[in-house]
């Protein structure tokens, strides 16, 4: 069995897997996920940050790392803001600045 790790834009992410024995090929792509389409009260991993440059310098400082456990608290009645819980500590955010915050 070969397994290839293809990258590129998001969309375009993938991994192709071969198996030699069965002359299968299969390809299993994998979006990234938005911390904004998460289910209240599940948890992901921060796997990157985009957005505005302040914007992203601040969710930084705060500590959403790549690498860091996120759990989605609470939604306000209208959508925004989310209320996040990240290392022991509540967090709000607006809802187009968790569009850029992707997790796995």
């Amino acid at each position: 069995m070969t397994v290839v790790i293809q990258s590129g834009p998001p969309d375009r992410i993938g991994v192709e897997i071969t198996s030699q024995l069965r002359g299968v090929r299969r390809i299993v792509t994998k979006k990234p996920a938005s911390l904004a389409v998460l289910p209240i009260g599940d948890s992901g991993i921060v796997s990157h940050v985009r957005g505005d440059r302040a914007v992203v310098r601040r969710l930084l400082e705060v500590g959403l790392v790549p690498g860091t456990k996120v759990t989605l608290r609470r939604v306000a009645p209208l959508g925004d803001p989310i209320e996040l819980w990240v290392r022991n500590f509540a967090l709000s955010i607006r809802r187009a600045e968790a569009l850029g915050i992707e997790i796995e």
